[in-house]
């Protein structure tokens, strides 16, 4: 399977023709529409004052919760603690569903070389590593043929809460077919009938002083 640029394992599973891309508008938005705060308000929201806030809330015990999606006094289950004390409206099923489709989405941005998603959905550095390898492969006049045959669940690998950013990262495991051809349909990399398995880890983030809710992919590595 091609590398890819930046030894980004995300480059190895940007081969699924998922069309899930127009799902994008509504992706790791909660269901329920944030409260407007006062303008004031928004200006006086300091991150260092809210991770300590979550420090003061968190009990020994409180992260058996998560016990479902993660392993009880974890450090992911103490960063989603933390998570859930900043913002109460966090869900973490809800949250791996979003990611499940965040992830079919950007990979089929990628296959289908939409950058607006591709730029809406990752941070600055991400979409310039993508942007660049979509670049390249359009100069080289190269396409991907490929078919999705299993994906599973995300599963938790970390969770953080910084001075100014939540984090969760996932692991995601997919089988797929796939074949990347050149200009005259040679077959450059791949096999059309071989599935192989592929694993990486992306880690998705959101600002904490902001009224915007929508997390963005922020890094990737092979896992």
């Amino acid at each position: 399977m091609e590398q890819g640029t930046g030894g980004y394992g995300l480059i190895q599973l940007i081969l699924l023709g998922v069309v899930y891309w127009q799902f994008y508008n509504a992706l790791f938005k909660q269901q329920q529409p944030p409260e407007q705060p006062d303008q004031g308000m928004h200006e006086t929201m300091v991150a260092s004052s809210a991770t300590a806030l979550v420090s003061s809330r968190i009990s020994a015990a409180d992260d058996i919760r998560w016990k479902d999606v993660t392993r009880p006094g974890s450090d992911a289950a103490r960063g989603l603690s933390e998570i859930t004390a900043i913002d109460h409206k966090f869900d973490v099923h809800r949250f791996l569903d979003h990611a499940l489709v965040a992830y079919e989405t950007i990979l089929s941005a990628y296959t289908s070389g939409d950058r607006l998603v591709l730029q809406r959905l990752s941070s600055s550095d991400v979409y310039s590593t993508l942007e660049a390898t979509l670049t390249e492969r359009e100069v080289r006049k190269e396409h991907i043929e490929s078919s999705l045959v299993r994906l599973e669940m995300p599963k938790i690998v970390d969770a953080t809460v910084s001075e100014d950013a939540m984090q969760v990262t996932l692991r995601f495991i997919c089988e797929l077919v796939t074949v990347t051809r050149g200009v005259d349909n040679e077959i450059i990399d791949g096999h059309p009938t071989r599935v192989i398995r592929v694993s990486d880890v992306w880690t998705f983030a959101r600002p904490i002083a902001s009224s915007q809710r929508d997390w963005k992919l922020i890094a990737t590595t092979q896992a």
